[in-house]
């Protein structure tokens, strides 16, 4: 069923019979139902609407209104342009079509085109000035970190031992910043590709925070998160490292190893990458993590590919947010089953009540028989007893005994209805439905 057809049956379905009668109908609760009416923008009758039907009054029914689009929107700002790019309702959209959907299928055809424009635009100048403040505090952190490990060569030992010296720097431990690993020759280059991929973050209505997940460490390494349309991203820049054959006349003596393998340092190649990946909340753990990775290469630059990272991440969000719907869906799909067999149960569990009652009353029954067989007899006997007396009183002559006998005669009859078990036996075994079989 589309969309569309259960807002139209549910709003005919509604506006029929109170919301409680019909949630019974689909086993949930009146609330679920209530929720769904939102969701699906259904007008429910309003506070009192059922007792004026009742009274014969005349009610008002309005018309089932057409969808409003719950689009979302940003507004790409820049000096060159401005586009609010818009986003299709998927709340409107039926599950599989969700499930078929990319994630840059959210957009509006329109918005979608705008958005690969502005994608390939991004663009790192050759000059930057001034740099993002997150990019300054990294330049100069950088700056104090080179500085501080020459003149602390020693530092853990001068931080926690005894050694007594004047430094020209005064030792601290390393401040969080901005995780760009790379050499002094391609430092300007980073920089200049992570202020223009912040700015783009920015220019999207996103945030970058110098952060770190782990709170418990004395210096934290370097880190940093993207915050965009919900979503979470750390990213980390850094040089690629080659290994090349160690010139061992160039060694100092002590350093020398007297081996017969050959002998290799670690030096930088020049080549940058970059590493995106998607940070999951704690409930989703569980969930395959997701990685984007560029890197320099013959045909393309890094910086030519920050268009690249923004569909990705645009991309990743919206199946995030995408997965949640449906998963919402899912799970009120399940509920709506749980409660009705919650419903089921409670009704098999009067039923069984019910048969137990009845089962009771059935024993008691077959249990109280001597007791009801006495009170027939001796209600026999008070009925046998009062006509014997009626019948004397007929010949009695005096007025005032033959009255008397005749009261007597009364509170004899009464007293044998009062014994007599039949009416009490009829009623019992008209309540509990007894079988024609006695254990």
């Amino acid at each position: 069923m589309s969309t569309e057809d259960e807002r139209t049956k549910l709003y005919n379905e509604v506006w029929s019979e109170p919301v409680t009668t019909v949630a019974k109908r689909y086993g949930i609760s009146d609330n679920g139902l209530r929720k769904r009416c939102i969701n699906l923008q259904i007008p429910l009758p309003p506070l009192g609407y059922w007792a004026k039907v009742k009274a014969g009054a005349k009610v008002s029914k309005p018309e089932l209104p057409v969808v409003k689009a719950k689009e979302e929107s940003i507004v790409l700002r820049n000096t060159k342009h401005e586009h609010e790019m818009e986003f299709i309702d998927i709340s409107a959209q039926p599950t599989e079509e969700l499930k078929k959907l990319d994630g840059l299928d959210v957009f509006t055809p329109r918005s979608r085109e705008a958005f690969e424009k502005w994608c390939g635009k991004i663009h790192v100048p050759k000059k930057v000035d001034p740099f993002h403040h997150l990019i300054i505090e990294y330049q100069k952190e950088i700056e104090y970190r080179k500085v501080r490990n020459r003149e602390h060569q020693f530092r853990d030992m001068f931080q926690f031992g005894d050694v007594a010296f004047f430094p020209k720097v005064q030792y601290r431990p390393d401040h969080m910043v901005l995780p760009i690993k790379v050499s002094d020759r391609q430092s300007n280059r980073a920089c200049r590709i992570v202020d223009a991929l912040i700015k783009a973050v920015e220019e999207l209505g996103g945030k970058v925070k110098v952060e770190s997940p782990h709170y418990n460490q004395r210096e934290a390494a370097d880190c940093a998160s993207i915050n965009l349309f919900k979503n979470s991203f750390s990213f980390q820049v850094k040089e690629a490292m080659a290994k090349r054959r160690a010139v061992i006349a160039d060694m100092p003596s002590e350093n020398m190893v007297h081996e017969f393998r050959p002998m290799y340092e670690r030096v930088f190649t020049g080549k940058l990458e970059i590493e995106f990946k998607q940070i999951s909340d704690y409930w989703e753990k569980d969930k395959m993590e997701r990685v984007l990775a560029l890197a320099d290469f013959a045909e393309a630059s890094l910086e030519e590919q920050l268009g690249e990272v923004f569909k990705w991440m645009v991309k990743t969000a919206q199946e995030a947010k995408i997965a949640w719907v449906i998963q919402n869906r899912e799970e009120e799909i399940r509920e709506r089953e749980r409660e009705r067999q919650r419903a089921i149960e409670e009704e098999r569990q009067k039923e069984l009540q019910t048969i137990q009652a009845m089962e009771k009353r059935q024993k008691q029954l077959v249990e109280n028989i001597e007791q009801q067989m006495a009170g027939w007899f001796k209600a026999q006997k008070l009925r046998k007893y009062a006509d014997e007396i009626e019948a004397y009183a007929k010949q009695v002559v005096d007025l005032e005994a033959k009255k008397s006998l005749d009261r007597y005669v009364q509170l004899v009859r009464r007293k044998a209805e009062k014994n007599d078990p039949i009416a009490e036996i009829v009623q019992e075994i008209k309540a509990i439905g007894v079988k024609t079989e006695f254990p």
